[in-house]
């Protein structure tokens, strides 16, 4: 129904209905909203209303959707309060949650451990101070969390964590993000938003790489209701990666399907993601940019930017002397975090051959 009542809107398309004319644009937002508020969501909240989940919930007002809920599986309750939303084309690539309470932190640290998240994003702008304490963290009982390093920069804090699991007495490292540009009364600048998304991304992207045929690990979004602001990060980030277009009812319907959601938040934030944001430069204005005489030099600074990217990796299979007949070309190595391991058979398991990711971040193809 919203597809066929809305569709996609191309960013230059939806910024011209914004500015085009406020009268009409309010109506077509109030139009676009009688039909959201109007669609039949079929699901269950069961588990957060029972009695002794009721205690784990900031706000009783916010339910939790049973079907997308995160699990536990720890003894005693399995329940939180998050939920698992799908990024594009990534099954479960966010999980939103609440701000975790002082009855919550223990289950809150079990999450973040059993989904193996790398990344935790947390959207309170300028509520609190800008370095997040971690004096809490003291109370816990099954881990051990340790700062190993700040990172301040203009719009938000990264702190590097290494997480200890008391009872196994292993350790991951997880990286907090937290972000300091969102006022409380009103939307954030989307420039800054995206930038804060890339970055989040980029480190995401970083634990994905070597294990590429795996599920990858979550990242643990949320804000002090685990609405509003959480959502909308996943909103953005969805219509981010996806085609440059702007798919405001989709986004809406497809993450109000996975958890409790507020939709104003998102119309006036894609708003001016239109007014901001570049993704794809059409056939037309690239050979109208081609034109000018600066744009060799435009050229010639990407250039050197794709260059001069640091790869951490190894192709230390690739020259071992076993393995160097099977190399058509000595000049092209084989990455060791990403190549094809041969596990059924018997002696070598060389090919050069590389797992290439789509832009999903997952596994899409074998270059050979």
């Amino acid at each position: 129904m919203c597809s066929n009542v809305f569709g996609m809107y191309h960013i230059s398309n939806y910024l011209e209905q914004v500015t085009e004319s406020e009268i009409k644009y309010i109506e077509r937002i109030c139009r676009e909203h009688h039909v959201i508020i109007n669609i039949q969501i079929s699901g269950s909240c069961e588990e957060c209303k029972k009695m002794e989940n009721t205690k784990k919930n900031r706000f009783q007002n916010i339910e939790c959707w049973d079907s997308t809920q995160v699990c536990l599986k720890k003894k005693g309750s399995n329940y939180i309060h998050a939920n698992y939303v799908d990024g594009f084309e990534q099954v479960r690539k966010f999980i939103v949650t609440q701000e975790p309470m002082d009855n919550t932190l223990e289950d809150y640290w079990s999450m973040v451990w059993r989904t193996g998240a790398r990344v935790i994003v947390m959207l309170n702008g300028t509520d609190g101070p800008a370095v997040p304490s971690v004096s809490d963290y003291n109370q816990l009982e099954g881990f051990t969390v340790t700062v190993t390093s700040i990172a301040v920069q203009k719009d938000y804090v990264e702190m590097g964590m290494n997480v200890l699991n008391i009872n196994t007495m292993r350790s991951n490292t997880v990286h907090f993000f937290k972000y300091l540009s969102w006022p409380k009364e009103g939307i954030t600048d989307i420039s800054t938003l995206i930038s804060f998304m890339i970055a989040v991304n980029e480190r995401h992207q970083y634990y994905m790489k070597p294990a590429l045929m795996n599920p990858p690990s979550p990242i643990v979004i949320y804000s002090t209701p685990g609405i509003e602001r959480a959502p909308t990060f996943c909103a953005v980030d969805i219509s981010y990666y996806c085609t440059g277009g702007v798919s405001i009812t989709k986004s809406f319907v497809a993450i109000t399907l996975q958890l409790d959601f507020s939709w104003l938040t998102l119309e006036l934030t894609f708003a001016r993601m239109a007014n901001n944001l570049l993704i794809f430069i059409p056939v037309s204005d690239y050979i109208q940019r081609a034109k000018d005489p600066k744009w060799i030099d435009i050229v010639v600074q990407k250039h050197l930017q794709v260059i001069n990217l640091t790869i951490a990796s190894t192709c230390d299979i690739f020259y071992l002397p076993r393995n160097r007949k099977k190399n058509r070309n000595m000049k092209y190595p084989c990455w060791d975090i990403s190549r094809v391991v041969l596990k059924s058979k018997k002696g070598s398991d060389y090919i050069n051959t590389n797992y290439m990711a789509g832009i999903d971040g997952r596994c899409k193809f074998i270059a050979t």
